[in-house]
């Protein structure tokens, strides 16, 4: 296994930290959608052959009154099963598994997408206020809980 330089990549606009196998990209844009403008800051790195996304955080940040405490639940609700279904239809992929549960102590909701019969999506869904911060690891399905998978997301931090 080929040994990697990992980087702490910080983000005190995003209220987060995450180690990334290498240097990542990032990029930031204003998206309009029906539940309003929201600010997206991707980071990401690519496979080792350049190809592929391979690691990659992203912070939606989406307006504070669709969060209003009556509305709260049912929109983050609404938010997750559209991206989870999205990222499904995109990839004509399987959904395996998704549940809610924890990282390092935030709660969360995980998920797991097999695609091309060999391919993983691995997410990981975190609110932080107006904010929801997905976390995903593109991979063979075999190396989907690899010491590398577990380094990236276990490495999350909110500040």
């Amino acid at each position: 296994m080929q040994s990697l330089d990992w980087y702490l990549y910080t983000s005190e606009d995003l209220n987060c930290s995450i180690l990334f196998p290498s240097k990542p990209q990032a990029q930031v844009k204003n998206i309009i959608t029906e539940l309003g403008d929201v600010k997206q800051t991707t980071a990401f790195t690519l496979s080792q052959d350049s190809s592929n996304i391979e690691y990659q955080l992203i912070s939606s940040k989406y307006t504070s009154e669709l969060f209003e405490s009556e509305k709260m639940d049912s929109s983050r609700l609404l938010i997750q099963s559209t991206i989870i279904n999205e990222m499904r239809a995109f990839l004509d992929g399987k959904i395996i598994y998704e549940n809610e549960a924890e990282l390092n102590g935030i709660p969360c909701y995980w998920f797991l997408i097999k695609y091309r019969d060999h391919l993983a999506l691995k997410s990981c869904l975190i609110w932080d206020k107006n904010n929801l911060i997905s976390l995903i690891h593109y991979s063979e399905y075999e190396k989907r809980l690899d010491s590398n998978s577990e380094r990236f997301f276990n490495s999350f931090e909110l500040f």
